[in-house]
């Protein structure tokens, strides 16, 4: 009998997990209608995004539901990702998830906050006890906000499979989101291999669509000749009724004189695998322009899971020619379609390109070396074969190094390299100096770093320009709001900070050297506290705040107050 139940119950959970759940198991996390501004599977710097964003028409402090029956399984409070989360487990083999919360409710927040002062830490991960937080479907479980990295009020839901913990589409769950407008096409993208071409380019080549009828797109040429192995990218987005957002698409279709070639679908992702994002789409033109390429000819080593079909690369033959078809389609069925024909010629001599400093193979461990540097590429960093270009600049009086750039910004990877650079004579090693990427916005982004005598290495999930800089100057506090004579009914204090280089790394507060709790929002450069936190006697008290970059460098400020 009990090895019946499992049955019924393991028949129950994959059902879902393939999407087919009951109308009425899940029902909306807000009282609001339920408008998104970000869907499940787009793409976002360097991962997939995971859930859907539910608007909160433009503020925070909206009621937020348990979408069904279950029990609190997580706590989660930092100040950068999801900011206050809430992970909700449901007896039918989901967890349902709200980050960038305002608040919880009141008994879970008495809760976490001794979890908070217990330890002394603000940011805090915490798994309950499964009996502490039940909730029925429909009771109130918070607050939504603006907490972590969010560019906005909103609501950042998901539902994962429990044990797996892999993140589901949430839009397969029957959520009421009426949507009847299909995708739009924007380009078509071939990609030939190192012996094909494009219209007699050897170069990957865009063509944009225009359309020709409802949903129905052509490219501007509708012959592409072309010769070896050519990939096929589409740009694409999709949208949804009484919003301005765009979205991802929920699947594409290739399909070659009829038969299919390629499909996937974005019905789950795993954590695991969430930054080879980079390597299904256009990486170099998601990050020059935002165009949203999907590569429907995945590399050997990509292990994405969404993949019915993963598709190859084409080869025609000199005279052959192929009728293309590809389906985009959202959720909810709306299509759109666009064709062209393929044709084979003769393949053109392509001039070897001898301009590389190496040649990296991906599927081995690569480096390089120059006067003081060196570079070391692990096996499996690359997602295809590279060849390598290097070159340096001159040492200026405000870095510790030259500035080297490795290949540039816009060609993806995978896992971390480990840069290695030789300090100069007349430079004393010190743990305040530290390897600098220079990102698109022409800031310095801080990397992991170690100092050993006069070598210092660091670690780097980008490629481009990098540089050795010491950083001795400590954070900028600012004060915004602190009441002199405080109460349980003015108590909140506030205050902005900054850092011109390394990026600040610790918030602490005192009240005559008791900790007290300093929230701190790295997005927003805020940070704030509540007094009446503490159990104060009235009279006057010293405040203290340090802030520490990630140099070790420190500001202070103190403040007394009348507790009343």
């Amino acid at each position: 009998m009990k090895q019946i139940l499992l049955f019924f119950i393991f028949i129950s959970i994959s059902i879902s997990s393939n999407g087919q759940v009951k109308q009425g198991d899940f029902i909306a996390p807000l009282d609001i209608p339920m408008m998104l501004s970000g869907n499940f599977g787009e793409f976002r710097s360097n991962h997939f995004h995971t859930g859907i964003d539910i608007k909160t028409q433009g503020v925070s402090g909206k009621t937020l539901r348990a979408v069904a029956d279950g029990y609190i399984s997580r706590i989660n409070i930092s100040p950068t990702g999801y900011g206050k989360a809430l992970y909700i487990n449901h007896p039918n083999g989901y967890t349902s998830v709200y980050a960038h919360m305002k608040s919880f409710t009141d008994e879970i927040e008495e809760y976490i906050l001794e979890q908070q002062y217990e330890t002394e830490t603000f940011k805090i991960e915490h798994y309950p006890d499964s009996s502490l937080f039940k909730f029925k479907q429909g009771d109130i479980i918070g607050l939504s906000g603006n907490t972590g990295f969010s560019g906005g009020p909103h609501l950042h839901f998901e539902i994962r499979e429990t044990l797996s913990e892999h993140p589901i589409n949430p839009l397969l769950f029957d959520f009421d989101i009426k949507d009847n407008i299909a995708p739009i096409i924007k380009g078509i993208r071939f990609y030939p291999d190192n012996e094909g071409s494009v219209d007699g380019s050897f170069n990957e080549k865009s063509y944009p669509v225009k359309s020709s009828g409802k949903n129905i797109y052509k490219l501007e040429k509708d012959t592409i000749n072309v010769s070896g192995s050519i990939g096929i990218g589409i740009h694409t987005i999709d949208k949804m009724i009484g919003v301005s957002n765009t979205f991802s698409v929920y699947a594409i279709k290739i399909k070659s004189d009829g038969e299919l070639i390629y499909h996937h679908e974005m019905d789950e992702l795993d954590f695991e695998f969430n930054r080879y994002v980079n390597c299904h789409m256009d990486y170099k033109l998601f990050v020059k322009n935002r165009w949203k390429y999907h590569k429907c000819f995945p590399a050997d080593n990509n292990p994405l899971a969404f993949y019915r079909l993963p598709g190859h690369r084409i080869f025609l033959q000199e005279g052959e020619r192929r009728q293309i078809t590809i389906e985009v389609s959202d959720i909810d069925g709306n299509t759109a379609i666009v064709q062209y024909v393929l044709k084979g010629i003769k393949p053109s001599p392509k001039a070897v390109d001898s301009t590389h400093d190496a040649l990296f193979i991906a599927t081995k461990d690569n480096s390089f070396q120059s006067d003081g540097f060196e570079v070391i590429f692990p096996k499996g960093v690359l997602y295809n074969d590279l060849e390598f270009h290097f070159s340096e600049q001159a040492k200026t009086k405000n870095n510790k190094s030259k500035t080297y750039i490795l290949q540039d910004r816009y060609t993806p990877i995978q896992d971390n390299i480990f840069i290695s650079i030789a300090l100069a004579k007349e430079d004393s090693a010190s743990s305040k100096i530290k390897l600098y990427n220079l990102n698109k916005k022409g800031r310095y982004n801080v990397c992991t770093t170690t100092v050993n005598g006069q070598i210092v290495t660091g670690q780097s999930k980008s490629l481009g320009q990098f540089v050795l800089k010491e950083d001795t100057t400590s954070p900028v506090i600012t004060l915004k709001k602190f009441p002199k004579t405080a109460s349980s009914k003015n108590s909140y204090i506030s205050f902005s900070l900054t850092d011109d280089l390394s990026g600040i790394h610790k918030v602490t507060g005192y009240v005559d050297g008791k900790w007290l709790k300093i929230a701190h929002n790295a997005s927003k450069t805020v940070a704030f506290g509540w007094l009446k936190e503490l159990d104060l006697e009235p009279g006057s008290h010293a405040f203290s705040l340090k802030v520490e970059d990630e140099c070790g460098n420190i500001s202070e400020f103190f403040q007394t107050f009348t507790w009343r």
